[in-house]
């Protein structure tokens, strides 16, 4: 599984093998369900930035290698980082950090909620899959409502034995 972490600041090289920039941001489509692509900032200071689509992209490893550049408009998931998420009764369960991606065909999982440092020290961070909630233009609406089945990250103290504490 990846996160939006593991894109940014990567390398992206062209198909001659000349480095253009570092990925800024992924564009994503929730109703897809998909990864479209990638921002780049140009490490040329009078180009704009640039978009590579999924489909253009020749190999993802140290850097990312593109075939060409695309133009549009895009989601990016900085626009949504940060977002509120709200229950079905208003509660703020938390604020958006942090996308799930599947490696094999740039899938969206879901997202990673941060609910607080103190809660995500205790309990981790929430899970909430893409059926679980609606975007909406400033917060999104989480209307899950069976709580017998709910996902968190655990604290990585957790996992450590005794003897290595």
């Amino acid at each position: 599984m990846l996160k939006n972490k593991d894109f940014l600041y990567k390398n992206v090289e062209s198909i001659q093998g000349k480095r253009v920039g570092f990925i800024k941001d992924i564009l994503i489509s929730f109703s897809e369900r998909k990864i479209l692509g990638f921002s780049v900032v140009s490490t040329n200071l009078f180009s704009k930035n640039k978009y590579i689509t999924k489909e253009d992209i020749v190999s993802i490893g140290e850097s990312i290698i593109y075939s060409k550049y695309n133009t549009g408009n895009f989601l990016k998931f900085s626009e949504i980082r940060g977002f509120e998420v709200i229950d079905s009764i208003g509660n703020i369960v938390g604020v958006v950090e942090d996308i799930l991606i599947k490696e094999e065909g740039l899938d969206i999982l879901g997202l990673l909620i941060s609910m607080g440092l103190i809660e995500n020290l205790i309990h981790g961070k929430k899970i909430i899959l893409l059926d679980d909630f609606i975007l909406g233009d400033k917060s999104i609406f989480l209307f899950n409502s069976n709580k017998d089945l709910e996902f968190y990250t655990k604290p990585h103290f957790t996992f450590i034995g005794d003897e290595k504490r």
